[in-house]
């Protein structure tokens, strides 16, 4: 979200942010490990593995870092000039003294410059998020373009599912081939590796891909209130899910007529984006409930899709709070429109505001004498605070949060604990303002918002809940009784 409101004033503004932001990352030398990191490493040989077998004679790195996978690609291809090149001149001057022989390292804003000459191969691995909207990446596939020569090799890496999302206008795009694709699943964080080929085009195209007439950048933020206004006011909102009774023979009535194999879905509409309401346990004779809440982009299409999504989430906090014994059932909550990270709407807590009304319906409904928590991620934590206030909720634990909606926890009007975990891999945009239905209040694990942090040890975004997690583990120990694990 951060890389996409960047992308919104024009190129050059863009790209001495990124310029700025690579500078502080880099202020340490190798931030993300990967010179040493085993997922890296591992990466790097199966990249080389899918990269198609030919003499190069030109290799560039696109966003190569402190050059670790450039030293890989010049070790592999021992007869060609091999560059790499990147926007942070620290990380470049990195790279630089830990190379010898044929590699070069430039520092190279893509948006903005060419590297000069042509390739025929080309590596581009987890930079296309930084490029935002969807305009910025045809600029770039553009560039690509311009300095491969017919035939040349593009060999892609980024997060699995997202490099569809980041690869859609290159698959439309009559000047490249895909030739292969190859998903893994990692249960740090899914990748995936893309080959294209540059092949010719019957009409020669442009250089680069023709910029449009950008805003003054002073005339930047009112329009993009006016686009979120309008966003706001001109989607259409899916109806709020009908519930049952929650006895025993009304819940079964439900589960049967949702009928889905192994699976108990308290409601479920497949209207738009689709809602559902999914009961992992017996709802009925449960002394606890713990009722997960998901973030932006969910859908009943994703509903079993990663860690994070509500149907995963709900079956692992079960199988976790089991431990401490029967008694316990978990509903993964889905009973709201989730905002779409291309959405203007997701810097803003309207749809938050719409989700919390309909989480209090439901949780109100709840039997009385059940002691109820709320496990919420990412934008979804945004959804709990803005709903917890004045309701018979226990603990409120937040993963991945950008905020909560408000300043502190005071502002929530809650009795409920308020647990907080944020991991060292979670890149999750927290702006620490709220001005207006602007931003999310407070970052939740700084110091004066006021919530008990719970170690969110390496997560990155999508990776609390995963199964076998020490994240997982505690999150789910909280919602049962209240309490951390003894250290």
């Amino acid at each position: 979200m951060l890389f996409r409101l960047v992308s919104l004033p024009p190129a050059s503004v863009q790209g001495r942010f990124l310029r700025h932001y690579f500078q502080w990352v880099h202020r340490v030398s190798d931030p993300g490990r990967y010179d040493t990191g085993p997922n890296e490493i591992e990466k790097y040989e199966r990249t080389l593995r899918h990269v198609p077998h030919r003499a190069y004679r030109r290799v560039l790195d696109v966003g190569c870092g402190e050059g670790a996978f450039t030293r890989r690609l010049a070790g592999a291809y021992p007869g060609a000039e091999c560059r790499g090149m990147d926007i942070s001149d620290r990380a470049v001057s990195r790279a630089a003294t830990k190379a010898s022989g044929a590699v070069r390292f430039a520092a190279l804003d893509l948006l903005n410059e060419d590297p000069g000459g042509t390739f025929d191969l080309v590596v581009c691995a987890e930079m296309l998020y930084c490029a935002g909207r969807g305009e910025r990446l045809r600029s770039i596939f553009g560039r690509f373009r311009s300095f491969m020569e017919p035939g040349a090799v593009l060999v892609l890496v980024h997060e699995w599912p997202e490099a569809r999302r980041l690869y859609r206008h290159l698959d439309e795009d009559p000047g490249f081939r895909k030739v292969s694709e190859h998903p893994y699943e990692h249960p740090a964080r899914p990748y995936a590796v893309t080959v294209y080929e540059r092949v010719e085009r019957r009409s020669a195209p442009a250089a680069h891909a023709p910029r449009l007439r950008t805003l003054p950048f002073r005339a930047l933020l009112p329009a993009v209130a006016l686009a979120v206004g309008t966003a706001a006011a001109g989607r259409p909102v899916m109806d709020e899910l009908p519930l049952p009774a929650f006895s025993a023979p009304a819940l079964q009535d439900r589960y049967e007529r949702h009928a889905w194999p192994g699976r108990q879905f308290l409601a479920l509409s497949r209207k738009g984006d689709g809602q559902a309401i999914e009961v992992v346990g017996d709802l009925a004779g449960a002394a606890r409930v713990i009722v997960y809440v998901p973030g932006s982009g969910q859908s009943l299409a994703s509903f079993d899709h990663s860690p994070e999504s509500p149907g995963r989430a709900a079956h692992a906090l079960y199988d976790e709070a089991a431990r401490s014994g029967p008694g316990t059932a978990v509903i993964g909550w889905l009973g709201y429109d989730t905002p779409d990270l291309v959405n203007p709407q997701i810097v803003t807590i309207w749809p938050a505001d719409r989700g919390a009304e309909r989480l209090r319906s439901f949780l109100s409904a709840l039997p009385p004498d059940v002691r109820i928590s709320l496990v919420c991620h990412s934008y979804g934590s945004v959804v709990c605070g803005r709903a917890v206030a004045g309701l018979p909720v226990h603990d409120l634990v937040v993963t991945g949060s950008p905020g909560l909606g408000v300043r502190k926890v005071s502002d929530l009007r809650t009795r409920a604990r308020v647990w907080a975990a944020l991991g060292s891999n979670d890149d999750v945009f927290r702006p620490g303002v709220l001005i207006g239905p602007f931003g999310f209040g407070t970052d939740p694990v700084s110091a004066g918002f006021g919530a008990r942090v719970i170690d969110g040890g390496d997560a990155r975004h999508h990776m609390y809940l995963a199964p076998g997690s020490s994240t997982l583990a505690r999150i789910a120990h909280i919602a049962v009784t209240g309490t951390e694990h003894a250290a």
